[in-house]
């Protein structure tokens, strides 16, 4: 696993654009028995805001939620969301949903 972490961080390091897509829904976050309780905890709004502001990296979360989910929780750290299974999506630090 070491070698590994190694391996992805001199990648990282050493790349001059990295794009991330991340799944929120049982990735980021366990699955909740009510889906409304499935809210972003600290860590993983603050490891998406970290990642945002990486020099070269476009954040990308993918989400069965709706839209209106995904900007209430995220839609103040500039990531690129993509809703409702991939179906409505909005680019990093757009306001504007998109059907695609």
């Amino acid at each position: 696993m070491t070698d590994s972490r190694e391996r992805i961080n001199e990648r990282l390091a050493n790349a001059s654009r990295v794009w991330l897509f991340l799944d929120y829904d049982g990735t980021l976050r366990e699955f909740a028995n009510r889906p409304r309780e499935a809210v972003p905890g600290r860590r993983v709004r603050e490891l998406l805001r970290k990642l945002g502001e990486r020099a070269g990296t476009d954040v990308y979360l993918i989400s069965c939620r709706p839209r209106e989910d995904l900007d209430a929780w995220f839609g103040d750290l500039g990531c690129a969301l993509l809703a409702e299974h991939g179906l409505a999506g909005r680019g990093p630090g757009e306001t504007e949903w998109t059907w695609l």
